[in-house]
This record gives structure tokens, C-alpha cells and sequence, in this order.
């Protein structure tokens, strides 16, 4: 029937542009998200992986922002009326029931149901399309440019770091008789440093790093060797029915060596390693001395920076709590971690609130702690040692705690007596018990002894002990 036909014909159109729509929203997110997933994977290390629910929720987002559900078929009709003079703008009456028509209406519908069947399809109609084709292109460009500019900086930060392990290039002498060498450096795993080759016999390479020697002779020779230090001496293998020589050395040590060749020795070339420095730790906060004053709540926002040549693969703080007085005191030691991964990095902060008194501290008890922090390489440094105090508020407000600076004597000596007599109790001990219990418990009192110094020191007179890079219980194996 014509009457359906003509309706037929505009919402097949209303369809097509509704489509055209949501295949438009779907590019969209695809651009949005792959401008996102690149950010993510430049800046954040993140996998491509996160392509895959980035472009779903930035579709949904796009679906529900534009305006494409607003398409009907009135405004379909509006818009034929004005693309298309031959229909006289009477598109709207075929989607009126002709029985709801005057009877000029009815021949001007029947007149347009001819024409709208000659029509071409909206040119307008793939606009949606167009344009988030436009943009997706747009954003891979984006997305390419900015990918071509981290490899390119990453691929220089990579020659750079390179660059400064090799030593600077120098006239050398190279003795006669060789025809061509290179010398390859294969620096240790942990270092995360590319492996180099270089025509050079000085060597600057990372401690433990494997150094292979290549030579090739210019005539048939009997032997070639590698001199270290005046003192030992590692001949090269020959390849079978060549002039080329090669051997292979683990350095740890800096010197310096020279090419014997059929008993004549060249010059001396220097051998210089990079040794793995320890971890650097700096505390922000709190400070080295804190005393949380009667009334504040007992937490202490702790802030490090940890720097590391190579990278870092593990941080804790070692906390030890001090309770009670005289040949009452103990100490309890816990381990506490950082709410982060360390996956490797060279520079990071990391920081924690410690809550003294879900650790068990109370009024008149100490905290003491140190921050350890492993290297790559399983390379261990220790900070200083830091105080946290909670004085004892009915100490305080008695006369006994105005006093407490004399007091603090007697209250050393008698946690020092408990000391002496827990030692002697262990060297009576010491043929009845295990070789790996006495040396725990000589530890256990080595660190008490340490940690009584510290919390009585200042009353005592004495400097602070606890100096960077060393830990409680240094001097007591």
C-alpha cells in the first residue's frame, strides 16, 4: 500500500541515521579510549589490556551523551522537507492516516508518495560517521606521536645511561700484531643496563659484570693473554683454524690489565667498576626526637624518599616499643610495611600513618624505629634510629614527674641489673642450650642493652648512638 510505503521509506531513514549514530559513538569511544589507554601506558606503565574496558565505558558514556535518541521520524520528515524541494514540504503527511486527511491532503500525500521514492539517500545522513571517523584518525595520529616520542626519549635516557658507564674515549696504544678486538659488557640482571660492545681495552663496566674479549690477530700467533694487576693472568682461547681469540671474566674488582702477545705486553689499560651503592634513606617526617603531647592522638604521619642506583625492591620499618620501668622494661619488636609496591624504582616516597595505640603503646612507653630498605641486588641500608614518646600524664602532674630527670638514674640501673642477670643466667646456660638459641638470645640482649642506652642516654649524658647505616644490634652476633 502506497500509505505504507511512504512511512515505510522515512522510518527505514530514521533507522539508518540512528544506526549511523551509535556506529559514530562506538568510534568515538575507541578514539577517547585509545587517548586514554596511551596516556596510561606512557605515564602509568599500564597495558594495553585496559583498551578493552576504557573503550567500553567511554562508548556507554557517549551513547548516553549525544543526541542521537532524539532522532523521529517528524524530524526525519522535517528534515526531507527541506532537502528536497519535490516534495513540497508535505513529508510530514505520510506519516498521517489518510482518513484523519482533508481530500486535498490526501491527493498532496498520494503526489508525494511518487516522489519521495526518487529521492537519493541523504548525503547528511553519513555525517555522524564522518565525523568520528575524522576524530578517530585524529586520535591515532596523537596516539603515534606520542608513542614515536617515548621510544625515541626512552631509547635516549637508554644511550645515555649506556654513555655513562663507558669510559671516556681516549687515544689508546694498541699493540702490533692485532688486527681487530671488541670487548662486550654484559652488566648483571639487576642493573637493568643493556649489554654494550665497544673498540676500546679501558673498560668502565658495573661490578659483576661479565666481560668478553674478542681479538683477532694479524698473523699466525702461539698465545694471547689478559694480565690483571701485575699478578694474574688468563690466556685466550683460539677459535679452531683462525686468528681469533676470545675469553671471558667476571670483574668485581677495579685495576688494571694489559694484552700479552707472544710474550710482548702492551701498555697498561684501566679496568674501572661501578660498585652497587646501598639504598639512600631520608626521613621527612617525623622528626628524629617526637613527643606526642598529652591530649593529641597517638598517631605519627611517618614520609620517606628512598633513592637507589638500580632500584628498589623492598622497604620496612623495624619498630620496637618500650614498656615499662626499671627491671620491668621490655621490648617488643614489630615489622610494619609500607601500603606500596615496589616493583624496581629508582626514586619513590613512600609514607605511612603509624597508630601507636593500635600498636599497644601507653602513657609513659616509647617507640623507637629504623627504616630498611633492600636494593636490587639484595643490598640492605638502615636508616638512624628515630624516638616517639607518650609521657605518662599522671606522671607528669605528680612531683615524682617533675623529678623524673633525677629519677631516670635508678631506673636505668635497675633495668641494667635485669640485664646483667639475665646475661648470667645465659653463660650458665650456654653447654645445656643450642649454639643457634644461645646466639639468639645473646642478640636479644645485645639489643636490649642498645635500646636502655638509647631511652637513658640523654639523662646519662651520653651522644646519640644510632648513626646512619647501622642497626640495633650491630656488635652482637
Amino acid at each position: 500500500m502506497p500509505e505504507q510505503n511512504g512511512h515505510h521509506i522515512i522510518e527505514m531513514l530514521r533507522s539508518k541515521w540512528q544506526r549511523n549514530y551509535l556506529a559514530g559513538a562506538l568510534i568515538l569511544g575507541l578514539a577517547a579510549s585509545a587517548l586514554l589507554s596511551t596516556l596510561l601506558y606512557i605515564f602509568a606503565n599500564i597495558g594495553w589490556w585496559s583498551l578493552i574496558p576504557i573503550t567500553v565505558i567511554s562508548s556507554v558514556l557517549i551513547y548516553w551523551l549525544r543526541p542521537f535518541k532524539k532522532v523521529s521520524a517528524e524530524s526525519i520528515a522535517s528534515f526531507l522537507n527541506r532537502s528536497y524541494p519535490q516534495l513540497e514540504e508535505s513529508s510530514q503527511l505520510l506519516l498521517t492516516p489518510s482518513d484523519s486527511l482533508s481530500f486535498l491532503q490526501q491527493l498532496q500525500k498520494q503526489k508525494v508518495e511518487k516522489a519521495i521514492h526518487n529521492i537519493a539517500a541523504p548525503k547528511d545522513m553519513l555525517a555522524p560517521l564522518k565525523r568520528s571517523a575524522l576524530l578517530f584518525a585524529s586520535a591515532l595520529a596523537v596516539c603515534a606521536i606520542a608513542l614515536t616520542a617515548q621510544a625515541h626519549f626512552s631509547k635516549r635516557v637508554s644511550h645515555e645511561a649506556v654513555n655513562t658507564s663507558l669510559p671516556e674515549k681516549v687515544k689508546e696504544i694498541i699493540p702490533a700484531g692485532i688486527k681487530s678486538f671488541s670487548v662486550t659488557i654484559n652488566p648483571p640482571s639487576y642493573t637493568r643496563v643493556p649489554k654494550r660492545t665497544q673498540e676500546q681495552f679501558s673498560l668502565k663496566a658495573e661490578e659483576g659484570s661479565r666481560i668478553n674479549w674478542q681479538i683477532q690477530t694479524t698473523g699466525n700467533v702461539d698465545s694471547v693473554n689478559l694480565r690483571f694487576n701485575n699478578k694474574e693472568t688468563i690466556p685466550l682461547k683460539r677459535s679452531p683454524g683462525s686468528n681469533e681469540w676470545q675469553v671471558e671474566k667476571t670483574v668485581k674488582e677495579p685495576g688494571f690489565y694489559q694484552v700479552e702477545l707472544a710474550g710482548n705486553q702492551s701498555a697498561l689499560y684501566t679496568l674501572e667498576v661501578i660498585h652497587d651503592q646501598p639504598t639512600s634513606i631520608r626521613i621527612i617526617s617525623p622528626q628524629q626526637y617526637t613527643t606526642i603531647e598529652p591530649g593529641r592522638k597517638p598517631v605519627s604521619n611517618l614520609r620517606v624518599q628512598l633513592t637507589d642506583d638500580y632500584g628498589i625492591s623492598q622497604a620496612q620499618i623495624i619498630a620496637t616499643k618500650a614498656s615499662g620501668k626499671g627491671e620491668s622494661v621490655s621490648f617488643k619488636e614489630q615489622q610494619l610495611s609500607f601500603p606500596v609496591q615496589f616493583n624496581g624504582q629508582k626514586n619513590i616516597e613512600a609514607s605511612r600513618l603509624v597508630d601507636l595505640a593500635s600498636m599497644g603503646l601507653q602513657g609513659g612507653d616509647e617507640l623507637y624505629f629504623y627504616i630498611k630498605a633492600t636494593d636490587n641486588h639484595g643490598q640492605e641500608s638502615r636508616s638512624d634510629m628515630y624516638f616517639i614518646s607518650l609521657p605518662d600524664t599522671a606522671e607528669l602532674l605528680s612531683m615524682s614527674g617533675m623529678e623524673s630527670g633525677v629519677d631516670q638514674f635508678p631506673e636505668y640501673f635497675r633495668s641494667q641489673r635485669q640485664i646483667i642477670i639475665d646475661t648470667e643466667k645465659l653463660l650458665k646456660e650456654q653447654s645445656s642450650i643450642g649454639k643457634d638459641t644461645f646466639n639468639a638470645r645473646s642478640n636479644q640482649l645485645g639489643v636490649e642493652q642498645k635500646l636502655l642506652r638509647l631511652r637513658y642516654g640523654k639523662f646519662l649524658g651520653e651522644e646519640n648512638e644510632s648513626g646512619g647505616g647501622h642497626s640495633p644490634d650491630d656488635g652482637h652476633d
